[in-house]
């Protein structure tokens, strides 16, 4: 359970969110010079209601919609406040399907201004807010009816907000298992250096710990924190807090900056998300629209390409192909708004479905269009894990695409059942069950056409194989070895077979290849080579080549060049002179073996080079010895 609770102010312009919230806290949000000259609310302020509570009270006018939009990114509960003299307004609206858009599960509904309308007023006004939320999180919640000038049912609803707990524990990614912080206000303090401040979104870190901070990527300290004014050792998710920062400069760390404890974030500009459109009259989103996106504490342009069709309209949703102009980061169901770049109007909301969306657009499509369909985030999860076929996940690119710690995606994919964790070499990856039998299921069927193709090769290449199956060469490698271990195939150097291939020669073909190798033995370390023996047997110097090719795969032929070919009969025997020679003697001459295998100095000498090479002799000076 969060020890912290984030609770977010929303409303239409001057209908009393600030005054409410200086009430029930004693703290005035508008902290900025012109705020307090306008009497509106610029940026997002915060206050605490008590240690465990912090309001965040965001602006209601449309032109700071996008700070609005900032406040409200992470919080648990939210209080909708509509003055009773105006009624609900065009912001109250906006707010309120924003809300609804980053899936806000919790609220109240605040009328403010009693004090300025009769009963009957009110009653409408009731009305029209219960219309307005029916069917959403916030129907048959709590309304308040108060007035900020004479004090009426604020102690109430304070009453009402320390009384609750608004736990989010039901929600599965509500703590990713390492801390994460948006920041939305950084600046430069007098014997502090860096501070900034936002609300952690994931997670816990300790003072004194290494934090990540992007974009520029630096790895920085934990100097000190505070939150709700005190200072503390440890920052949990929910916190509200400053942090002052060791190693970095303000410059480098400004509003839409991120902060993480694992480095496995990363700036991403293109991604895919499923985009819903608020419930408005004349609201749409058009193929390659270019729109403003709001993303955690950033504001950013980029354009959609929308996976199932050309346009959406008010109410629809499709998961969409986005391309940012600026990279920011972001992550695995992170929630952001998007808004008409001009006029700036906000007409719906997203959650990211994947960050890594690279390839052709018709491929990109049907991945997506697939991904969409899956109901529970564990369940997305899986198929992404899944699509990564003879690429699986590493522990380190696992966390990186869904933004999480390790043991909190081991939580969430339930591994016992449906997963495995392979280590080879260095390497550990995560992949499902099916993942595996599916690609050593594909290297079977590669080997099975490449057989089919090639009756007369002993087997497909290594090197070759793995470019057919398309997968990581550390992992082809482990692939290749499970199956050799099952009994499936069978390797021999580069080439792999399956384990009950052969090689079917006609019986004529079987003739002639026999005629060979009795030639061969016949001719012991002094034989002719292809075309020679070709034009003796009165057939293709290719179809020669071939029959020897599989004779020296059945272990029948050994060939040192296109020149020197010998029966394998003929190298034993020749082992067995070479050793009976070293039992009277020391040292081997390229003479003394001219004579023992009755060849000529052309052939011995690759034949030495041989025996090297087979680890039977080794050389010294001019001579060989015995291994």
């Amino acid at each position: 359970m969060k020890e912290q609770i984030i609770v977010g102010m929303a409303g239409h312009i001057d209908h009393g969110k600030t005054s409410i919230v200086k009430l029930l806290t004693g703290q005035n949000t508008d902290i900025l010079k012109q705020e307090k000259e306008r009497g509106m609310t610029i940026d997002i302020g915060f206050a605490h209601l008590n240690e465990n509570i912090t309001i965040v009270d965001v602006p209601g006018h449309e032109k700071f919609i996008k700070n609005m939009v900032t406040g409200i990114s992470y919080i648990d509960t939210a209080i909708l406040v509509v003055a009773a003299d105006d009624g609900v307004m065009p912001q109250t609206i906006e707010h309120f399907e924003i809300l609804k858009i980053l899936n806000v599960k919790k609220g109240i509904i605040i009328i403010n201004k009693i004090d300025l309308v009769d009963e009957e007023w009110i009653d409408l006004v009731e009305s029209e807010i219960k219309e307005l939320v029916s069917g959403s999180f916030l129907e048959n919640q709590d309304i308040f009816k108060v007035s900020t000038v004479k004090g009426i049912g604020l102690e109430e609803v304070k009453t009402r907000l320390l009384a609750s707990s608004f736990s989010n524990d039901g929600e599965l990614l509500n703590n990713r298992g390492l801390f994460r912080m948006y920041v939305d206000r950084s600046f430069s303090q007098q014997g502090f250096g860096t501070v900034v401040t936002g609300t952690v979104i994931s997670g816990k870190i300790k003072v004194g710990s290494t934090i990540y901070a992007l974009p520029q990527n630096k790895k920085v300290r934990l100097r000190s924190a505070q939150s709700h004014y005190k200072d503390i050792d440890q920052l949990k998710i929910g916190y509200r807090a400053a942090l002052n920062l060791n190693g970095i400069d303000k410059k480098d760390i400004e509003r839409g900056g991120h902060l993480s404890n694992l480095n496995v974030f990363d700036s991403i500009s293109i991604f895919l998300a499923k985009i819903s459109i608020l419930n408005r009259d004349g609201l749409s989103l058009r193929q390659n629209q270019r729109i403003r996106f709001h993303i955690g504490t950033s504001e950013v342009i980029g354009r959609i390409s929308i996976c199932g069709r050309n346009i959406l309209e008010k109410s629809e949703s499709d998961i969409c192909l986005i391309k940012l102009e600026v990279p920011v980061v972001l992550s695995f169901q992170d929630k952001f708004l998007i808004r008409t770049y001009s006029p700036m109007k906000t007409i719906g909301g997203g959650v990211v479905e994947d960050i890594n969306c690279f390839g052709k657009w018709s491929q990109v499509k049907e991945f997506a269009n697939e991904l969409v369909n899956k109901n529970s985030v564990a369940e997305k999860m899986n198929f992404i894990i899944q699509s990564q076929s003879g690429f699986p996940f590493t522990i380190e690119k696992i966390q990186s695409r869904f933004g999480m710690s390790y043991d909190k995606i081991v939580d969430c994919l339930n591994l016992k059942k449906e997963y495995v964790v392979l280590e080879y070499l260095s390497e550990k990856w995560i992949v499902t069950n099916n993942q595996l039998d599916n690609f050593l299921n594909r290297i079977i069927d590669e080997i099975k056409k490449f057989h089919s193709k090639n009756p007369y090769r002993g087997g497909v290449l290594k090197k070759e194989l793995n470019q057919k199956v398309k997968s990581d060469e550390v992992f082809f490698d482990f692939s290749i070895k499970l199956l050799i271990d099952k009994n499936i195939v069978v390797r021999d150097k580069e080439l792999i077979k399956l384990e009950n291939f052969k090689i079917n020669l006609s019986s004529s073909e079987i003739k002639v290849q026999e005629k060979v190798v009795e030639i061969l033995d016949s001719q012991g370390f002094s034989s002719q080579n292809y075309i020679e023996i070709a034009n003796l047997l009165n057939i293709s110097s290719d179809k020669l080549k071939l029959l020897i090719n599989i004779a020296e795969q059945d272990s029948k032929i050994i060939r040192i060049n296109e020149d020197l070919l010998f029966t394998h009969k003929n190298f034993i025997k020749l082992v067995d002179d070479v050793k009976k020679y070293f039992s009277t003697n020391d040292k081997l001459s390229v003479a003394d073996f001219k004579d023992i295998a009755k060849t000529s100095r052309k052939y011995a000498v690759p034949l030495l080079e041989f025996l090297d090479k087979k680890n039977i002799t080794y050389r010294e000076d001019n001579y060989r010895k015995l291994v």
